[in-house]
């Protein structure tokens, strides 16, 4: 594993792994705090120009193809057209506790407050308060974080009962523990001396916020 890794980073250099790249950024003046994972590390951009501008709290999940920017480079047109430089700048700052989906692009002078959601393919063009799920082009706020909380909690059962009968369609065989690593907490007892299976465990110590013993049925 230890080679691999090596591998990756004379490969991938800054882009080899989430820890990397947000060691990078940090370098390079965003600033950006504890518990925060950039899935997809090779595909995540965020604006360097004027690092200083962008803040990023804690527990700050980043996916695949998300862009931040804290500039726009439109005023080139007016370069061309009239002779002009009208630049354009404007801080960026991401709370605590917040999902960014695929796709999205986070444009300049915009706050996203705590406990917010982005939903796949936004466009963030204006503040995003606390504790909302937003979604769009533009991103407009469509539910509060508590009532999408709810939603998924009404829908938990169901999904993995479809999960589970699509994968004996598929396979044939009996599902496997690995798969239900987001929905274990509806079925699994603990027993002193089980062997958590390692998906579960990454589950549970996910960005280094301690699960509820309760939700274990320990």
């Amino acid at each position: 594993m230890r080679v691999k890794q090596f591998v990756k980073r004379i490969i991938y250099r800054e882009r080899a792994s989430s820890e990397d790249l947000i060691r990078y950024y940090r370098r390079k003046g965003v600033q950006i705090g504890a518990y925060c994972t950039f899935h997809a590390p090779r595909t995540i951009k965020i604006d360097t120009t004027q690092p200083f501008l962008i803040t990023i709290g804690n527990h700050v999940e980043i996916t695949d193809q998300v862009s931040i920017l804290c500039h726009d480079f439109a005023w080139s047109t007016f370069k061309a057209e009239k002779g002009d430089i009208v630049g354009s700048n404007a801080p960026v700052h991401i709370g605590n506790n917040v999902f960014i989906g695929e796709k999205s692009i986070i444009l300049k002078g915009v706050t996203i407050g705590d406990n917010v959601i982005i939903g796949a393919g936004s466009i963030v063009s204006h503040d995003i308060p606390n504790n909302s799920v937003a979604a769009g082009n533009p991103a407009k706020i469509i539910m509060t974080y508590e009532e999408f909380y709810e939603k998924r909690k009404k829908e938990y059962v169901s999904e993995a009962k479809i999960l589970a009968k699509e994968y004996v369609k598929s396979t044939g065989k009996i599902p496997p523990k690995d798969i239900f690593r987001d929905f274990f907490p509806l079925f699994y007892v603990y027993h002193e001396n089980d062997r958590i299976p390692c998906s579960w465990q990454k589950i549970i110590h996910w960005g280094g916020v301690k699960i509820e013993r309760k939700l274990l049925n320990i």
